[in-house]
């Protein structure tokens, strides 16, 4: 009969066991290497790997930054209940998408005589190509769970990932929004005197400046750490 002793060891050796089954899953369900979740939990690579060999395993407030990491509950990684979830079609993409092939509508027009190129490329083009530049590097920081760029951001905020994530979404939306609607009403320079285009050109750019500094200063408000 074994004793209460060895009953506790077993128990705790499979319960190490079904934690490193649960970070080795998430981590290649994420596509991170161990390099890469070492650096984001403050650890080394090693003690990630002991972890998923069941050697060693992760303290609780570890365990709290990879439920973070990963947005699973830590009774999900204990209990290695982790449940691959399925990719929804996104579609952030689509909109600085849409206000880039309109600014290259109006570019090739304008190259055709009907608007002047420069007013173009200095207004609603450089709007788009900002707002593009903004996406991407924007999920990028989502897809690698980097929020550094961010105002305020810290490492023992870990457990305000989802958090982060939705604040560069909805910067890159709003942003992208405001120079797809820019595009659209851009249409009606062409309506206009054709001595007043470059002017008003020069106009668009300067509501976008403007916005661009309003939508970030009120999603950085909206999403401040309030401790």
């Amino acid at each position: 009969m074994k004793s209460l002793s060895q009953v506790s060891f077993f128990q705790e050796v499979k319960t190490m066991s079904r934690i490193g089954e649960s970070i080795k899953k998430l981590r290649m369900e994420n596509s991170m290497s161990q390099e890469t979740l070492a650096e984001r939990l403050n650890v080394s690579r090693q003690a990630v790997s002991n972890w998923e060999t069941g050697k060693t395993q992760p303290d609780a407030q570890t365990l709290i930054q990879i439920s973070a990491v990963f947005q699973v509950t830590v009774d999900e990684i204990i209990q290695n209940r982790i449940v691959k979830k399925e990719k929804h079609r996104r579609y952030h993409w689509l909109v600085p998408l849409l206000s880039m092939l309109l600014s290259v509508v109006h570019f090739t027009l304008a190259l055709k005589g009907f608007l002047n190129p420069v007013g173009v490329m200095i207004s609603v083009m450089l709007a788009s190509v900002i707002s593009l530049i903004m996406y991407a590097a924007f999920e990028n920081s989502i897809k690698n769970r980097d929020f550094t760029m961010l105002a305020g951001y810290k490492k023992a905020y870990e457990a305000d990932l989802s958090r982060y994530e939705r604040q560069l979404r909805v910067t890159s939306q709003l942003v992208s929004g405001l120079s797809f609607l820019l595009n659209v009403l851009y249409f009606l320079l062409y309506i206009c005197a054709a001595d007043k285009r470059l002017l008003l050109s020069m106009s668009f750019l300067g509501v976008f400046i403007i916005g661009l500094a309003m939508i970030l200063s009120a999603v950085n408000f909206k999403y401040r750490r309030r401790d």
